[in-house]
């Protein structure tokens, strides 16, 4: 018998296995990172070209890769959703 934790953990293996990529998630998306302006996040605003458009939490515009790898995180208390960036 599968008890309930075995059941989240399985789940939880399958979210971090998924490999996301900036092409795959919404425009306007807010990705959590380190920048050198000081911001903990990004704000993807749309594509151009292989290369993306976002703003810094303090304006500032960062072109990240199309390609670029992604995890998908839910916050558990609120349920909003963001992404990191993956190596």
């Amino acid at each position: 018998m599968i008890e309930n934790n075995e059941i989240i953990k399985t789940k939880a293996e399958i979210l971090e296995e998924k490999k996301l990529h900036l092409f795959d998630i919404p425009e306007k998306s807010k990705i959590e990172c380190e920048v050198s302006d000081g911001s903990t996040y990004i704000i993807y605003d749309h594509p151009d070209g292989m290369y993306s458009y976002c703003i810094t939490e303090k304006g500032a515009v960062v072109h990240l890769g199309m390609a670029q790898p992604l995890r998908k995180i839910i916050e558990s208390t609120t349920g909003e959703v963001f992404y990191q960036l993956s190596k």
